[in-house]
C-alpha cells in the first residue's frame, strides 16, 4: 500500500513540475517579441481586431474590403441574410470537441481536456458574424497594409479544409452557440504546444504584426498590444 502511495505521489509531483515548467516557458517565450518584416512605408489602411473572451482569442476581419470579400467563400454554408447583415467576421481555431462540447469552463470534462491536450481529436474553425466591432478592454484594433492583409487572409483560408469546389467543409453537428456561429473542418490538431491562441499568434506573425515568439495563452499575445 505504501509503495502504491509513493508511486501516486511521484506521479502527482511530476505533473506539478511539468505544469510549472510549461507555464514558465510560456511566460518567458511570450515576452519575447516577434520581429515584424513589415516595411514602414506601407500604408496601413485596413483595420482588423484581436479579441479575447478571457481565454480564447479571435481575429475579427471586415467582411468586405477592396482586398477581400468573404461572402463568396461562405455562400454555400452560411445563411445569406445573416451574411449580408454582418459587417465583420470573427475567425478562431481550436479543438473540435472542446468547441462543440464546452461552451463554458464548467462544461469541461477530463476526457475532453486530455483529448485536446494530447492532440487526439480533429480541429475546427469557428466563424462568427458580427454587426459591429469596437476596441475595448478585450478587443484591440490593428491597422494593417494591403500586403500584410493578403498574407493574413492566406493563413486563415489555408486553415480550412475545402471541398472539391474550394468551399469550406461545414460541420453539421448541433452546437450551443448562437445561430451567427458556424463551425468548419480545419487542418492541424490542437495540443499543448499549438493551442487556439498559438494559432492566432501565428496568424499575426505571418501577417507581420506584433506577436509573441511563442505562446499558448491569450495574455501572451495581448501583452504586445498594451
Amino acid at each position: 500500500m505504501k509503495s502504491i502511495l509513493r508511486t501516486v505521489m511521484k506521479i502527482l509531483l511530476g505533473i506539478l513540475i511539468a505544469t510549472g515548467i510549461y507555464f514558465l516557458a510560456d511566460s518567458i517565450l511570450s515576452s519575447i517579441p516577434h520581429h515584424s518584416a513589415t516595411q514602414e512605408q506601407q500604408v496601413q489602411n485596413i483595420t482588423i481586431y484581436l479579441q479575447t473572451n478571457g481565454v480564447h482569442t479571435d481575429l475579427v476581419l471586415p467582411k468586405k474590403t477592396h482586398v477581400k470579400d468573404w461572402e463568396h467563400f461562405f455562400s454555400q454554408s452560411i445563411d445569406a441574410q445573416q451574411l449580408q447583415a454582418s459587417r465583420y467576421i470573427a475567425f478562431g481555431w481550436g479543438d473540435r470537441a472542446f468547441y462543440m462540447n464546452t461552451p463554458e469552463w464548467s462544461d469541461l470534462t477530463p476526457g475532453t481536456a486530455i483529448s485536446a491536450a494530447l492532440g487526439l481529436g480533429p480541429s475546427a474553425m469557428h466563424v462568427s458574424l458580427r454587426p459591429l466591432v469596437q476596441a475595448d478592454e478585450r478587443s484591440v484594433a490593428i491597422s494593417i497594409s494591403d500586403h500584410d492583409y493578403r498574407l493574413l487572409i492566406r493563413f486563415i483560408t489555408d486553415s480550412f479544409q475545402l471541398d472539391e469546389q474550394h468551399f469550406p467543409r461545414k460541420i453539421h453537428e448541433q452546437h450551443p452557440y448562437p445561430s451567427t456561429s458556424t463551425f468548419f473542418e480545419a487542418h492541424r490538431r490542437y495540443n499543448l504546444f499549438y493551442t487556439c491562441n498559438t494559432w492566432t499568434n501565428q496568424a499575426l506573425k505571418t501577417a507581420n504584426q506584433k506577436a509573441a515568439l511563442w505562446t499558448s495563452l491569450d495574455t501572451g499575445i495581448f501583452k504586445h498590444y498594451q
